[in-house]
């Protein structure tokens, strides 16, 4: 039980510091935002695709790919969307907010927080699902996102 507890640990501590490194600079006016979102930049628009490629690039894909695992995360994600929209009207009163929160609910920080929680759980070299996954499920929930916010705009959207 508590390798378990150590393995959890280890995976989270990395990016619970990260967190609080970022904070502690933000708040101490260390760094301005303006910083903040070049570096942003930067990570999304440079290093993140070089991380992914980089994973591809290793992964056995013939050994990696799980077609059922993949199909799972995306029926769930659909249920899980589907669900939301129909809390959110009974949750929130302000009608022009539902598409932002169903949007904030489903869009997840996988590239932030998939790669390096699968890295830390599964190493740098059983990667390649995680990978995959993370490749579909991000545009996923941008275009899951988009429709949610049609879903609740004012006006008639079509397709």
């Amino acid at each position: 039980m508590f390798a378990y507890l150590m393995i959890g640990f280890n995976a989270v501590m990395p990016m619970l510091v990260y967190m609080l490194i970022g904070l502690f600079l933000a708040k101490t006016w260390l760094m301005q935002q303006s910083t903040f979102r070049d570096i942003n930049k930067a990570l999304f628009a440079i290093l993140l695709p070089i991380n992914l490629f980089t994973n591809i690039y290793r992964s056995d894909f013939q050994q990696a790919f799980n077609g059922y695992a993949l199909a799972y995360i995306l029926g769930i994600a659909l249920v899980v969307f589907f669900i939301l929209a129909l809390m959110i009207p009974h949750i929130e009163t302000d009608r022009s907010r539902y598409g932002l929160m169903l949007q904030g609910s489903v869009r997840s920080n996988a590239i932030l927080f998939g790669l390096p929680l699968g890295t830390a759980l599964l190493g740098e070299n059983n990667m390649g699902m995680v990978t995959i996954i993370i490749a579909i499920i991000v545009p996923f929930w941008s275009i899951m996102s988009v429709i949610g916010f049609s879903l609740y705009s004012d006006t008639k959207l079509s397709v």
